[in-house]
């Protein structure tokens, strides 16, 4: 599913550097992605995402070569292939939350809108305990709401792969556990691949496998998590 060879990264004259010479992740895996702040989890998905361009090596998702596609094929891509719940959760304050929720179907022209996408954005507001909260907007939610509210705009598709950055780090430890339970549920039943950037090591548990940037000659100068 996952492919990266002979990957560097780096911010200009930031100091940073990222150097992964090969990394394979399967179909349907869920991996946890850890490493001290600076070792570059969030950059690692950015590059997935194709949001950031390695400077040299090869990264593939599925069948696109992510690091060869031109800036318009990588959006494209995300919109066809990634679900991403961001660290900042990125929701757009003059929608409502169920609104945010369907975001990616009101940007994009590819994906139809239809009575069983709004019944599937419903189903998953329930289970993330959001029913009531749908015509909210972003600053009447608390960090925790809004944390569910951009969970659920990234399973909206039922992408091929989910890639979370530190995504229950607003909610409590019970919470964030039956948070990530069902974000994995909801991947299983999809057979959708999962990356999940976390210093919480009590969710460790929760995945196939681990992976520690350290591991993968990360470095970095610069302050700051990367």
């Amino acid at each position: 599913m996952i492919e990266i060879s002979d990957l560097e990264f780096q911010y200009g004259d930031a100091g940073f550097r990222l150097c992964i010479p090969r990394l394979s992740i399967g179909q349907g895996e869920k991996v946890a992605i850890v490493g001290p702040s600076g070792s570059g989890k969030t950059t690692l998905l950015m590059l997935l995402a194709g949001v950031q361009v390695a400077s040299r090596g090869t990264i593939r998702v599925a069948d696109s070569i992510v690091s060869s596609l031109s800036d318009a094929d990588r959006r494209r891509f995300r919109i066809a292939n990634i679900g991403f719940v961001f660290q900042e959760f990125e929701l757009i304050e003059y929608l409502s939350a169920g609104e945010n929720i369907l975001l990616p179907y009101l940007i994009n022209r590819y994906l139809k809108l239809d009575a069983s996408v709004h019944e599937f954005a419903g189903d998953l507001a329930k289970s993330m305990g959001l029913s009531d909260k749908l015509a909210r907007f972003p600053g009447r939610l608390s960090q925790g709401e809004r944390q569910r509210v951009a969970i659920c705009r990234a399973m909206i598709t039922s992408p091929d792969v989910v890639l979370a950055d530190e995504a229950t780090g607003s909610l409590d430890p019970n919470t964030a556990k039956s948070m990530l339970d069902l974000l994995i549920s909801r991947a299983d039943a999809r057979g959708a691949t999962v990356l999940f950037v976390t210093h919480d090591h009590s969710l460790l548990d929760r995945f196939d496998r681990t992976i520690d940037l350290v591991d993968y000659h990360a470095t970095a100068t610069a302050a700051g998590d990367r």
